[in-house]
């Protein structure tokens, strides 16, 4: 006999006391369970199906359907339905069961996947996406191993926990891991697909008759429908939801629980013996992070949390190292991608996409009249070095800023091993916000600089005209001026930091953002630099890989539309306004500080007394960790960050500036580093090694 893995119990009954006989109400040409059961046939790695019921006479009707549908009914107890979803599955022994209800006609599918999913993956009692609410009220899906089922069934005793089938799991988080996907979307908890009142089903029949009954419909959709028809929506609005749990105070109780790092250290153990760094990115590696008190692998994302390979959650201010600026499996670019995955990813020639994406790229950048397209930031920007050599006749280059691992910058750093000394030779560095350093190397080097590159912002914030003032400088050498806009390109405006500032470069280098995660940057400028790129060979077989620009114009199309550079803007000042208050609480403000602009605000350590901002940075990372929010130097907010993720983050501020208060009243930091390696910067600029 074939071990059943997942098996799906579909709990269903005619004697509902708020709507009696819902589930066999018609619901275009099908019944509420038959919308149930062809969603439930379409949930991937799903073994076998059964109808929950029970004996009573009534729910006869219930078996009929199943029978006739070639579906497996079970009948059992009335009001103990532990007890009836328990021996309804026993027999099966299967691995994880899968409970929905059908009162939920519009159960969707890929929602239940990606609960699936994320159980398998974290190794779980028990999964759903309904603590907290989030998700639509309808879209519900739970997971639970059969050893968890089978403990509930035997020791719950109370009325209640027998009612509702999975509340006695849910109650006892300190003996099983339990597990919740968050929907990426703000504010979706408050649609309700759900049938408990006849005014339910009234707005049901209306969704159908506008779509279709012949397949399920993605939710998504349903929610689209409903924003741009108000006053359907308000036909259920008034009935008093099913309790919400307070989602703060659930993902709260989470993010504090004590953390174990065993799976992290074991994996980084076997890794390192193969891969030196234990990554491929040096801060994404164990230099960048507290040793022993930080993650060092993670498994999966949803929304503005990640997972580790220990099953600790946490509200994620890295993102990636900023590319996730929508939040982590986002459906509507998750859905693209998967459309043109259906088509193919690379190809023998060139696609439509590559020309749909320049032209959007042309439209939103003031820079951009033609584009050329990467898989990264550093490819990008030696792109835009080599074009300016080869258009100026000029071989050196001034750096102001991070640009990337390729020889010409990274030979200006502490890290330039392996670089010839003749390289290293042509790159010049320059202090941010000083037209005198400008001013100087221009004399230095006249008619010798191709190019002069630079963040448009970073730590610091331009001078009052600045940017206009070195724009005109450079021009009057006749160099020409590139904005490395890896970083604030679509997280400052859909324009970039220029657009945002009113100066418009000649060459720009946008990536990180792009693509949600996906690899894809893109080299812009103005078609008298542009036209010459042909000549100076920048070429790659991926560079027109279809999933990567399938997802940026994606990413685009919802920027445009939800206006996500606005929520970042907001969601930052609220949150830079909100550390700040704990800061001056906690007397840390002289030597932890926030600096940039509110889309991206970077965290400014300085020396204290007899300890290093290296001692002190490290201590706050590992503290953060400790209270459930994995935090770098920065905070990269995404649109999926909400008020949960908010309360979450303020709350672990707010306990780790209170220990490193206390600490350093005590004196005791080092004791309480742990033997910890101190974090110090990977990359040192010529300026700093010279301080230093």
């Amino acid at each position: 006999m074939k071990k059943i893995k997942n098996l799906l119990v579909i709990q269903a009954r005619m004697g509902s006391e708020r709507f009696p006989g819902k589930v066999l109400l018609k619901l275009g040409r099908i019944t509420i369970l038959e919308w149930v059961i062809r969603a439930s046939k379409k949930i991937r790695d799903i073994d076998d199906i059964i109808v929950a019921t029970t004996s009573l006479k009534k729910d006869r009707l219930i078996e009929k359907l199943c029978i006739n549908k070639g579906v497996k009914v079970f009948k059992g107890q009335n009001k103990d339905v532990l007890s009836r979803i328990y021996e309804a599955v026993k027999k099966k022994n299967p691995q994880n069961v899968i409970r929905i209800t059908a009162d939920c006609p519009f159960l969707d599918p890929e929602v239940c996947n990606q609960v699936l999913f994320l159980h398998e993956i974290t190794k779980a009692d028990y999964t759903s996406n309904t603590i907290p609410r989030t998700w639509p009220d309808g879209l519900d899906c739970e997971v639970l191993k059969f050893g968890a089922l089978k403990k509930a069934n035997y020791n719950a005793t109370l009325p209640s926990d027998r009612e509702h089938v999975t509340k006695w799991v849910k109650n006892n988080q300190n003996i099983f891991n339990i597990q919740s996907l968050i929907c990426p979307f703000k504010n979706f908890y408050k649609f309700r697909l759900t049938i408990d009142f006849k005014n339910d089903y009234r707005l049901m029949k209306k969704i159908v008759k506008n779509f279709s009954d012949k397949e399920p419909i993605p939710y998504l959709r349903i929610v689209n429908y409903l924003k741009k028809n108000p006053r359907v929506q308000e036909i259920n609005k008034k009935i008093k939801k099913t309790q919400i749990n307070n989602v703060n105070k659930d993902i709260k109780s989470r993010a504090f629980t004590k953390k174990k790092f065993l799976n992290s250290k074991k994996l980084f153990d076997e890794t390192k013996k193969i891969i030196s760094l234990g990554s491929q990115t040096f801060s994404k590696s164990y230099i960048n992070w507290p040793t022993g008190s930080s993650p060092l692998f993670l498994t999966h994302g949803q929304g503005g949390r990640v997972w580790d390979v220990d099953g600790n959650e946490y509200v994620d201010l890295v993102c990636g190292l900023l590319p996730v600026i929508l939040g982590y499996c986002d459906q509507d670019i998750d859905y693209a991608i998967r459309e043109q995955l259906n088509r193919g990813i690379s190809f023998s020639l060139a696609t439509s996409l590559e020309v749909k994406l320049g032209k959007k790229l042309n439209k939103l950048i003031p820079s951009a009249e033609q584009a050329r397209f990467s898989k990264n930031g550093s490819d990008t920007t030696t792109a835009a070095i080599r074009l300016a050599r080869f258009f100026t006749k000029r071989d050196r280059i001034v750096v102001c800023g991070y640009h990337g691992w390729h020889d010409w910058f990274i030979s200006s750093t502490s890290m330039n091993k392996g670089i010839p000394n003749q390289v290293n030779e042509l790159t010049h560095t320059i202090k941010y916000n000083s037209l005198i350093d400008l001013e100087k190397i221009f004399s230095k080097y006249p008619d010798q600089i191709a190019a002069v590159i630079m963040e448009p912002a970073n730590y610091e914030k331009p001078k009052e005209f600045y940017l206009k003032e070195a724009k005109r400088i450079i021009k009057k050498n006749k160099a020409l001026l590139i904005f490395d806009e890896i970083c604030t390109g679509f997280r400052f405006s859909l324009g970039g930091a220029q657009s945002y500032f009113n100066v418009i470069p000649d060459l720009s280098c946008f990536g990180k953002s792009m693509g949600n995660g996906m690899p894809i940057a893109a080299l812009v400028g103005k078609k008298k630099y542009m036209q010459h790129i042909d000549k100076i060979f920048f070429s790659g077989t991926f560079g027109g890989e279809t999933l990567s620009l399938i997802a940026a114009l994606a990413v685009i199309e919802k920027m445009e539309k939800d206006f996500v550079i606005n929520y970042l803007w907001k969601y930052g000042n609220n949150l830079k306004l909100q550390v700040n208050k704990l800061l001056k609480k906690y007397k840390l403000n002289n030597f932890i500080q926030l600096k940039g602009y509110d889309p991206w605000i970077l965290l400014s350590f300085l020396n204290y007394k007899n300890y290093t901002k290296f001692q002190i940075m490290t201590l706050f990372k590992s503290l953060m960790i400790k209270n459930g929010v994995l935090i770098s130097n920065s905070h990269n907010i995404c649109f999926a960050h909400n008020k949960a993720n908010l309360e979450t983050i303020l709350n672990a501020y707010e306990m780790s500036f209170s220990k490193i208060s206390e600490i350093l009243r005590k004196g005791n930091l080092i004791k309480n580093l742990r033997n910890s390696r101190i974090i110090t910067p990977v990359i040192q600029v010529r300026e700093q090694l010279q301080k230093e």
